[in-house]
């Protein structure tokens, strides 16, 4: 069928003089207005075809359509999507390739990382991929767009001491907007949506995470004084001044907030939480987000270990116990 709901959502996708066109209409789209939009798509299409055309779409419309209507809402993607378009948008579709070869030299020699520039060529990738359901393209030609190699992501992590010093270090006003970030794991967004109806009994609740699941995180005795000062009303930018403040006062320049989610997860693991339990604290949908912080679990088996046999054997027995 050329018209199918799925889900909560109308969808049109047929094929016409070789030109396949596929477009989910917006949730509150009837099928009345499919139908009404196939049969427009499908003028359209075939005056194209007859032409012997495709319809000339820049590289820019290609992101803008992707963005409102292929996708899940990421603020990061938006902000990615923005720069990749304000560099290459107004290449020609078919000429996407080309786009993104433009997208990697100016990148590269802007000193941007390889990851940074890898989400911008996603974009790309992705709007590419789109143009192609939607028909603009006879190629898709997301598939000839390759991506650099990555290290491993940097990722900081605070011993108890240095997160009560930061603390201390942060501007009064921006206290809460590090301390709830570091005792609940929590992302600056929903740090920074939280109110006080989101405290429910001895836990905060959120009903949709960056995962699609609701979050339910115990409050522990240190956050509490900090929960008073909700909701935060600053702009992100004036509390995140004051927390650049309070890291250059530790002497960590190059501690990003997001560090704060990961230090809540080595202190956890640190402490033998299982991994299991990190995961649905944090928020996680896959164990094997969770398993990036494996490597800490390990070393703390490591250190028991040690522990155990160094109490046990004193270095000069062990020696003998060598030979």
């Amino acid at each position: 069928m050329a018209v199918r709901h799925t889900g909560k959502q109308w969808v049109v996708e047929f094929m016409l003089k070789g030109h396949r066109v596929f477009k989910r209409l917006p949730d509150f789209a009837t099928k009345a207005d499919a139908l009404a939009y196939e049969a427009k798509l499908r003028q359209q299409v075939f005056q194209q075809a007859h032409l012997g055309q495709r319809p000339e779409v820049t590289v820019h419309a290609a992101i803008t359509e992707w963005l409102k209507n292929d996708r899940k809402s990421v603020s990061q993607t938006t902000s990615h999507a923005k720069q990749a378009s304000r560099s290459v948008g107004h290449y020609p579709l078919a000429r996407l390739v080309d786009a993104a070869g433009r997208l990697r030299a100016e990148a590269l020699a802007a000193g941007l990382s390889s990851a940074t520039l890898n989400r911008r060529l996603c974009v790309l990738k992705a709007a590419g991929k789109y143009a192609y359901k939607q028909g603009w393209t006879e190629e898709n030609l997301s598939a000839r767009i390759g991506l650099l190699p990555e290290g491993p992501p940097r990722q900081t992590y605070l011993t108890h001491e240095e997160v009560e010093q930061l603390i201390s270090k942060t501007p009064d006003r921006a206290k809460p907007y590090v301390a709830i970030a570091v005792y609940t794991g929590l992302r600056q967004s929903q740090v920074l949506s939280l109110t006080p109806e989101n405290i429910v009994g001895g836990s905060i609740r959120l009903a949709d995470s960056k995962a699609g699941v609701p979050l339910a995180i115990p409050i522990v005795d240190a956050l509490k004084p900090f929960l008073k000062a909700l909701p935060l009303t600053l702009h992100k930018r004036t509390y995140y001044s004051d927390f650049e403040a309070g890291r250059e006062g530790i002497g960590k320049p190059k501690l990003r907030y997001h560090d704060l989610r990961h230090t809540t997860a080595s202190l956890m693991i640190q402490s033998g939480v299982p991994l299991y339990t990190v995961g649905e604290i944090l928020g996680h949908k896959s164990v094997q987000t969770t398993k990036r912080y494996a490597h800490l679990s390990m070393e703390n088996k490591r250190d028991a270990l040690e522990a155990a046999f160094t109490s046990k054997f004193p270095s000069k027995k062990r020696k003998s116990l060598n030979r």
